[in-house]
C-alpha cells in the first residue's frame, strides 16, 4: 500500500475507508490515481424497495411494487485489479421483507434472503463479477395471470446459486450467468405454459411433483430479461424452456413432459400455440436448439 490510512468518514452508519493511494500528510485527495476504499455497511435499514425501481428493466415488466429490506456487508474498491483472479473484494447481505416483485402480468410475494458474493471487479466499467451469489425466496406465494390458472396463491419457495456471473451497476442493471436452483413445485412455470389450466387437462399433474431441481442462464438486459436453456427435472417431469420477457409480455417456446406425457408451447404475440403430436420437433424448431433430453426420457409420441 502506499500512503497509509488516508482517511475514514461514515454517513449513517456506512463507513469509507481509505486504504491505499496518494495521499499526503495523513489527508485525502478528491482524485487519487490510485485508490482502494473499504466500505463497511454494519446495517442499514430501507424502508422502501420501490427506490431501486430504476435499476430493473422497465421494458420486461419487472417491477418492485413493495417491500422494506437490510442490507450490511464489507466491500473493498480498487482501481487496481487484484493480483489473484480468485481474491474476494467483499460480501453484500440484503434481507427483503414483505416484497411484492412484479414481472409482467405475473407477480411473486414473499421474504427474500440475497449473499451477494462480489469476486472481481472493474471500476471503470463498473462491472463485478458475482460467482458464489445465493438467493433464498420463502416463504412465497405465486399471482399468475389468471387467478384460476394452476398453483394459484399456494405457498411457494425457489433457491438459487448462481456459480458464475457478473453485474453492471447501471440503469438499468445489465446482469448476466449460470445458475442452479431448487424449488417446491413447478407453478409458475405450468401457469406460465398453461395461463388456463384446462389448455391441458393433465398439466396439474405437474404440481404433485416436488422438490425439483433446475439450472439455465439468466440475462438481465435494457431490453427486458432473457432465461436460456431452463432444464427442470423431478420425479417423472421434465421442463426445457426459452424465454424472453419483453413488453410485459412473455415469448418463447416451453417443452413440458409428464410420465409419457408430453407437449410443447409456442408463446408469441398472438398468444400460445400448442403442438402436441410432434412436441419436441416443435421446440426445437422454436429455439433453434436441440431439447436437453436423456434419449430414455423421450415419450413415444416424440421422435
Amino acid at each position: 500500500m502506499t500512503g497509509g490510512l488516508g482517511c475514514a468518514t461514515s454517513t449513517d452508519g456506512v463507513t469509507w475507508t481509505k486504504i491505499a493511494g496518494n495521499a499526503a500528510n495523513g489527508a485525502c485527495r478528491d482524485t487519487p490515481a490510485e485508490v482502494s476504499v473499504l466500505l463497511r455497511i454494519p446495517g442499514a435499514e430501507v424502508p422502501d424497495l420501490t427506490l431501486y425501481n430504476p435499476f430493473l428493466p422497465e421494458s420486461a415488466g419487472l417491477v418492485i411494487a413493495r417491500g422494506r429490506g437490510r442490507l450490511q456487508g464489507v466491500l473493498q474498491l480498487s482501481s487496481r485489479p487484484p493480483p489473484e483472479p480468485d481474491e474476494a473484494p467483499g460480501e453484500l447481505h440484503v434481507e427483503a421483507t414483505g416484497l411484492l416483485l412484479e414481472l409482467g402480468e405475473a407477480a411473486l410475494e414473499g421474504d427474500l434472503d440475497l449473499h451477494l458474493a462480489v469476486r472481481q471487479q472493474d471500476l471503470e466499467g463498473r462491472t463485478f463479477g458475482v460467482g458464489g451469489s445465493r438467493l433464498e425466496l420463502r416463504p412465497a406465494v405465486f399471482h399468475p395471470p389468471a387467478e384460476e390458472a394452476a398453483g394459484a396463491g399456494k405457498p411457494w419457495w425457489l433457491w438459487l446459486e448462481v456459480p458464475e456471473g457478473s453485474v453492471e451497476v447501471r440503469e438499468p442493471l445489465i446482469a448476466q450467468g449460470h445458475f442452479r436452483a431448487g424449488m417446491q413445485d413447478s407453478s409458475p412455470l405450468v401457469a406460465l405454459a398453461a395461463y388456463r389450466s384446462s389448455a391441458v387437462h393433465w398439466l396439474r399433474r405437474l404440481l404433485e411433483i416436488r422438490d425439483l431441481e433446475a439450472s439455465g442462464r439468466l440475462a438481465v438486459e435494457e431490453r427486458g430479461v432473457r432465461l436460456r436453456r431452463l432444464a427442470v427435472d423431478g420425479e417423472r417431469l421434465a421442463i426445457r424452456s426459452d424465454l424472453a420477457f419483453a413488453q410485459r409480455r412473455a415469448r418463447g417456446a416451453m417443452y413440458l413432459r409428464y410420465g409419457f406425457l408430453d407437449v410443447a408451447v409456442g408463446l408469441g404475440p398472438e398468444g400460445r400455440d400448442w403442438n402436441v403430436w410432434r412436441p419436441i420437433r416443435f421446440y426445437e424448431e422454436q429455439t433453434g436448439e436441440p431439447l436437453d433430453l436423456d434419449p430414455t426420457d423421450r415419450a413415444p409420441s416424440s421422435p
